[in-house]
């Protein structure tokens, strides 16, 4: 198979420079990372069916939904938004100071920004945040899209029938229509034409690259054939995992299948082949290092599974092998695999301690030193108890654990427990006090204080602890 060419860079992109559709700049909050560690009483919901879609920003910025009659309404710190028949679906941008959500009246859709809103269309897409927390969102009216962006409304190019905003470094720009017959997708400002049948959504890296999978005929079969930058490769009876982007976007890797065994393709070749299944391919942070799951046949059937990683097969275990999971430098490698009725972490090819039920996910320490994962001595979800297990030390069960945060310099671990019908915050296995509820714990960006969202009855809370040095 020959390798085609990928283009190294897309052209010049769109520069988004965020405005409100008015011209006036959006509502400013602090930098990222500037998060408030005030301790303060937020609100208290309010009477009736105490409605659990509510939240805390990481700037302590308060909002929920309530629900009284047949209205619903959402309230942001403090203030009440919109009022309409159906619910919306809330987002802050990356520093939690621009909260955004759709709102629907009728068969109108009205985007609500802090207290203002615009509308009506009869399409949208976003909002989409970039990771410097500006926002680009885009509506449909009489037929046509247009891109909000900086100080002036932009139309969208003729014939485009969908927009989608994908955040990102900055916010990419995906369009997909028909013009003069030809069908198009675009990205950016940049547009590459196709044949076909488009069998999934346009697949786009944080630097804009875009993948397609065309369904092309051939006499009675539909083969599938990828697309990158309108770069085209040959074609295969099927693809039975999606294309997957390192973070810079210059490489991409996807599991296709011919006469029913995969392969997979990375870079313009096929690096691995007829297996009887390949899943979970994932790059390292960096983008050199490629990790995935194979399972392996033999003459009685399925013999197991086994995790690769560049290139190096590990040994058989039984099918139950987890995505890879790599540290945040891209050195280390960890996923959960199963021997028998038991479940444990590989971590750098080395076996861990055993239990019924371990978590896919595994969570890196941001100087890739630390490891911790979430275990049950029972078996799957309906396990009766859950433990933390941190560089192979087990804390105490407790009913859930959730929200895991490393702090910035490595040295603490907190999460929320579910402890007898009460959460709480523990932190480095010491717990907090009890809540009805608590949830999304962050750290100063010194490692010395922690703080969270809590509910106490209808009473909700910005609590703020210091961290034991």
């Amino acid at each position: 198979m020959g390798t085609p060419s990928f283009p190294a860079a897309l052209g010049v992109l769109l520069l988004l420079l965020h405005r409100n559709p008015d011209g006036s700049p959006p509502p400013r909050g602090p930098a990222p990372g500037q998060v408030s560690f005030e301790e303060r009483y937020l609100g208290t919901l309010p009477e009736g069916k105490l409605d659990e879609w509510f939240n805390v920003s990481h700037f302590g910025v308060l909002w929920y939904r309530a629900t009284i009659g047949d209205k619903t309404f959402t309230v942001v710190g403090g203030r009440k938004m919109w009022e309409f028949p159906t619910g919306a679906f809330e987002k802050f941008s990356p520093g939690g100071e621009i909260q955004a959500h759709w709102e629907r009246r009728g068969g109108d859709h009205w985007l609500v920004l802090d207290d203002r809103e615009f509308g009506p269309f009869e399409d949208h897409s976003g909002p989409a945040f970039s990771r410097e927390g500006r926002m680009v969102y885009a509506g449909k009216r009489h037929g046509r899209w247009t891109l909000y962006t900086d100080s002036k409304a932009q139309p969208v190019a003729e014939g485009t029938t969908e927009v989608t905003l994908v955040d990102g470094d900055r916010v990419s720009v995906v369009t997909q229509g028909e013009r003069d017959g030809k069908r198009f997708v675009g990205v950016d400002g940049r547009e590459w034409e196709y044949k076909g049948t488009l069998w999934m959504a346009p697949e786009v890296s944080p630097s804009g690259s875009v993948a397609l999978l065309i369904g092309e005929k051939e006499g009675e079969a539909t083969r599938k054939r990828l697309i990158v930058n309108g770069v085209a490769v040959e074609a295969w009876d099927d693809l039975s995992w999606p294309p997957v982007f390192s973070g810079d976007g210059r490489r991409i890797a996807c599991v296709v299948q011919q006469n029913s065994r995969s392969s997979l393709f990375v870079d313009g070749s096929i690096v691995t082949q007829d297996q009887y299944s390949i899943a979970h391919p994932t790059f390292s942070p960096g983008g050199r290092r490629l990790a995935y799951r194979i399972e392996v046949t033999g003459a009685e059937g399925v013999l197991g599974g086994a995790m690769v990683v560049d290139g190096r097969q590990s040994e058989l275990f039984t099918r139950n092998v987890g995505w890879p999971n790599f540290s945040p430098d891209g050195q280390r490698v960890a996923y959960r695999a199963e021997k028998g009725d038991r479940q444990f972490v590989v971590l750098d090819g080395v076996q861990g301690p055993e239990f019924g039920t371990v978590c896919p996910r595994i969570y890196f320490s941001p100087d890739s030193k630390r490891v911790a994962s979430i275990a049950s001595d029972g078996r799957g979800p309906g396990s009766a108890g859950w433990k933390c297990a941190v560089d192979g030390t087990q804390g105490e069960v407790y009913e859930e654990i959730q929200d895991f945060i490393f702090s910035p310099d490595s040295k603490h671990l907190a999460y929320v427990a579910l402890d007898r019908g009460k959460y709480r915050i523990v932190m480095d296995g010491h717990k907090g006090g009890a809540f009805d509820r608590a949830w999304m714990p962050v750290f100063q960006a010194d490692s010395r204080k922690v703080a969270f969202g809590a509910r106490r009855g209808r009473d909700l809370w910005w609590k703020v602890i210091d961290v034991p040095r």
